[in-house]
């Protein structure tokens, strides 16, 4: 069924489909929902054909924090290969660092301090992907957490 599902996309691309429509609840484009759903190979169509990777759903998300939420490191990877803002603030001020970050998704974590993300962003009440993985831990040991509390710690100099 996915294979026909790219085909689909890959057939409405040919024949000049808006690329930017909104539907659903969310006010999803195209690409929100291939992000949203991990469709990887209707994600990489629809950024070669243009669909703004940046698009904010209503909830002011972008499918890179769409991504790095759920820690899927797969569309992490493409959405940044097709230079994904990682700076963009939703709701509460979050980016994608501070997402993944407060839900221990190491490997999303490397992949967006690869490229560049702002390791010192601020959440609306201050506090930084640092301070996330740390008030993760206060709930409880949790390996992956402490994984990306050292990554972060290691690579990157907090005050």
């Amino acid at each position: 069924m996915k294979a026909g599902v790219a085909a689909r996309v890959r057939q409405l691309i040919e024949v000049g489909a808006e690329l930017e429509t909104r539907v659903g609840e969310d006010s999803d484009t195209p690409l929100l929902v291939a992000a949203g759903y991990s469709r990887k190979t209707c994600l990489r169509l629809l950024c070669e054909a243009g669909a703004k990777v940046d698009a904010l759903d209503d909830n002011g998300w972008s499918a890179l924090m769409l991504a790095a939420f759920r820690g899927d490191a797969g569309v992490t990877e493409i959405l940044l290969e097709h230079r994904a803002d990682t700076e963009i603030k939703g709701g509460y001020g979050y980016t994608a660092l501070i997402l993944a970050a407060e839900k221990g998704h190491e490997k999303v974590v490397k992949l967006l301090c690869k490229a560049g993300a702002d390791k010192m962003a601020r959440d609306g009440n201050g506090s930084s992907p640092l301070d996330f993985a740390n008030k993760a831990l206060q709930f409880g040991p949790s390996e992956k957490h402490q994984k990306v509390l050292e990554l972060l710690k290691q690579r990157y100099s907090y005050s």
